[in-house]
């Protein structure tokens, strides 16, 4: 029988893990709002060129770890519900996104127009804008998921292994973030989905010394595929990412005794949706009082934590607030769609049938 301490000891390298990634993502969209303000960092710069191996692909596994009892659901309850929540926050933030976009536009420069405003937001649905495409990549990776259960796993790691060491080479031309994103990183949801077991199995027996033995490893691949230029070849970036996998479950285990990380790795959700809007606000201040233009260096651990306390503070308002509707969707859609799924006869399951069928022979 396992011991009383497993499965915290799961819950707390699952935590700081996200809480890990939500970090390293605040962290680059700092840099970038800056650099696209006029006050770039190169140390920030080559630091996102490094932890590019661990955020995403840390941030998929474990998000397809947690999702392994979502697949196995009906396609109901899978619609109604966690469907239906990240779909709600992702076109009620991409409505937010637009807005912001008034403010952005004093930063970037550019004119902005109603109308192609208004088409890009309606287009949402298959073109993901700003930097909300990983919820809408979620989305994609359930249901891709869900429809695909019964087909061999090899047989799924294998076609989006192949897939995503195609679309992270110089092969293929990057089109859209959202539809990019899913193909590459559809194979990391896919290994915490399926793998989940030596996942977790990795993270209960890792050791001081064997972490650092592993991030090491890491780094050592990454700083030598940036040195020999070798990192648009095909199948290198996903060696690379697929190590930094493997890094990041390391450094999370390692971690555990951060609690704010494993605090914000427990609530990464508004962080992801806030943090953005917040950023570019705080940027637009800076262009106004501070026309320096400055090496973003200094300023970009400060404007990251404000985003991050900001957007847990507006999440925590929401709880005694009639605003509640920014983190999910209202109560009487949520009433009725699942009243309509009662409502409505399941599809009939041919396996389920035939057994009823033998039952009464």
């Amino acid at each position: 029988m396992a011991s009383p301490s497993r499965p915290a000891a799961r819950t707390a390298w699952l935590d700081v893990g996200r809480g890990l990634a939500i970090t390293l993502v605040v962290l680059l969209h700092t840099t970038e709002w800056l650099a696209t303000a006029g006050r770039p960092s190169a140390a920030w710069t080559t630091f996102h060129v490094f932890a590019t191996g661990v955020r995403m692909p840390l941030f998929f596994a474990i998000s397809g770890l947690l999702a392994a009892r979502r697949v196995q659901e009906s396609w109901r309850d899978l619609l109604t519900g966690r469907v239906l929540l990240l779909t709600w926050v992702y076109l009620v933030w991409e409505a937010v996104g637009s807005a912001s976009a008034l403010a952005a536009a004093q930063i970037t420069g550019d004119h902005l127009y109603p109308l192609r405003m208004l088409e890009s937001y309606l287009a949402v649905v298959v073109r993901p804008r700003f930097e909300l495409w990983f919820l809408w990549v979620l989305v994609m990776a359930l249901l891709l998921a869900r429809a695909t259960r019964r087909v061999p796993v090899p047989v799924q790691l294998g076609v989006a292994g192949v897939a995503s060491a195609v679309f992270f080479s110089d092969l293929v031309p990057q089109l859209n973030q959202g539809w990019d994103g899913l193909v590459r990183f559809y194979v990391f949801f896919l290994i915490g989905l399926h793998l989940r077991g030596r996942l977790l199995a990795l993270g209960e027996t890792m050791r001081p010394a064997r972490a650092f033995g592993l991030v090491a490893v890491w780094a050592g691949l990454a700083a030598g595929v940036q040195w020999q230029g070798w990192d648009g070849a095909p199948g290198v970036g996903l060696l690379v990412r697929l190590a930094g996998l493997v890094a990041g479950v390391a450094l999370a285990t390692q971690l555990t005794g951060v609690r704010p990380l494993r605090y914000l790795g427990s609530r990464t959700l508004p962080v992801y949706l806030a943090h953005t809007p917040v950023i570019v606000l705080v940027v637009w201040g800076l262009t106004v009082w501070d026309t320096s233009r400055a090496d973003g260096w200094a300023y970009t651990p400060p404007v990251a934590a404000f985003a991050v306390l900001v957007s847990l503070g507006l999440h925590r308002l929401t709880r005694v607030s009639p605003a509640g509707w920014l983190y999910r969707p209202p109560a009487g859609l949520t009433a009725r769609l699942r009243s309509l799924r009662r409502r409505v006869p399941a599809p009939v399951d041919g396996a389920q049938t035939d057994r009823a069928a033998r039952t009464a022979a």
